[in-house]
């Protein structure tokens, strides 16, 4: 299992450094210009729809990385791997607190290479002036949450419909109708995705700290319910006849 999380730490930095500077070099080439001021390239750098920390990565791209993360450390469904935990329940918490991790340590290595990435290209002065350190702490905050609340839907779906892949590619799909939903505007209400965009509002001026802790207080009683849906619809399965 050690071997595994080695594994997925190593992935998901090599994806993270390889997207980071992929995504953000055409917007950072930008601070050279007369066009744009170092601070509006750095909020650019953090607001880009399609950038590193933009809506397309986080809400849709990075479902799929994450949820292949998740599936490569659990322990597959299989009845004798039930039976080594002795009840349901113990089992799905154990398999549950390993997407946690997963979710963990796919927003740390996201939120510190974006770190490390802005730090070597700002200077720290504006970083300060911005509160850059916090805001990176409360993104993460934000970012794990979104994709537990994501795993623990992938985890719904998998225990409704019997079927991996299948579970896999609607929740990419939930994902992206959200990604289309709060791009062009078309839902007013909340969702969950639009939960991503708090950090940057904090980030930008445009709210306080008590709205941070509103979503954030938010997202862990949405995930709390998920998580005891989830757990009802796992007990209910019937793992011997459908896991192999």
């Amino acid at each position: 299992m050690k071997f595994r999380y080695m594994v997925l730490i190593i992935v998901y930095g090599m994806l993270f450094a390889v997207d980071c500077h992929f995504s953000n070099y055409p917007i950072l080439n930008m601070i050279h210009t007369e066009y744009l001021s170092e601070t509006d390239v750095l909020m650019s750098l953090h607001d880009s729809v399609n950038g590193y920390n933009g809506l397309l990565e986080m809400l849709f791209v990075y479902t799929l990385p994450f949820l292949l993360g998740s599936y490569y450390i659990s322990d597959k469904q299989v009845f004798f791997r039930v039976v080594r935990y002795g009840t349901r329940r113990k089992y799905k918490q154990a398999e549950t607190k390993k997407m946690i991790l997963a979710a963990t340590i796919f927003t740390i290595i996201h939120q510190v290479i974006d770190f490390l990435y802005t730090t070597a290209n700002f200077k720290w002065p504006l970083l300060m002036e911005y509160s850059f350190g916090l805001y990176t702490i409360v993104a993460g905050v934000i970012a794990v949450l979104f994709y537990i609340q994501t795993g623990l839907i992938y985890q719904i779906i998998r225990d409704w419909i019997k079927k991996d892949l299948a579970a896999l590619l609607i929740t990419l799909g939930l994902n992206f109708v959200q990604y289309v939903l709060i791009k062009y505007s078309i839902v007013k209400c909340w969702i969950m995705g639009k939960d991503l965009f708090v950090a940057f509002d904090f980030f930008s001026g445009n709210c306080d700290l008590y709205v941070i802790l509103f979503t954030i207080i938010r997202s862990l009683l949405f995930s709390i319910c998920l998580y005891l849906i989830n757990q009802v619809l796992f007990e209910k399965k019937d793992i011997i006849r459908y896991e192999k």
